[in-house]
């Protein structure tokens, strides 16, 4: 949201973008969202009663997870990453969990590099921690030292 904001708006001031495990080139988890909450009468009934509450969620965030796949020709992220791009100084925080490649659960670590970007392409100053998805305490340690650089 903030590098399309940026980009469509040319926010006056603004110096810098860091993002903290952000999906620049979308999840496969999305997809599977998608494909999950896509079924036809009458599973899609079944998938409703038995599904409950968590079903219910991952059906009404739909249209978050169509904006959050790996780009398409069509597709926002696909629309966004091919954009120019600010002068400013970008900082990528990418999450790097034991057992996995690189990233997270949820966002495989290239997606959460800026420098992969094509619009971006290698100005982005990379930083990895080792954590979850989620924010943390380490974080707000790790921005105050990015602040104080930049």
């Amino acid at each position: 949201v903030a590098r399309l904001v940026l980009v469509r708006s040319q926010v006056p001031n603004a110096s810098a973008l860091i993002t903290i495990a952000s999906p620049h080139l979308g999840t496969p988890l999305a997809e599977e969202a998608l494909d999950a909450t896509s079924s036809i009468w009458p599973v899609e009934v079944v998938k409703d009663i038995f599904g409950g509450s968590s079903y219910q969620t991952l059906k009404y965030s739909r249209g978050l997870y169509i904006d959050i796949v790996r780009p398409w020709p069509g597709s926002l992220l696909h629309w966004l990453n091919g954009q120019p791009h600010p002068a400013l100084k970008y900082v990528s925080i990418v999450r790097n969990r034991p057992f996995i490649l690189w990233g997270d659960l949820l966002v495989p670590g290239t997606s959460q590099d800026m420098n992969n970007v094509p619009a971006i392409a290698s100005r982005s100053t990379l930083y990895t921690t080792a954590s979850d998805h989620l924010l943390n305490p380490g974080d707000g340690l790790l921005l105050t030292k990015i602040l104080k650089e930049l």
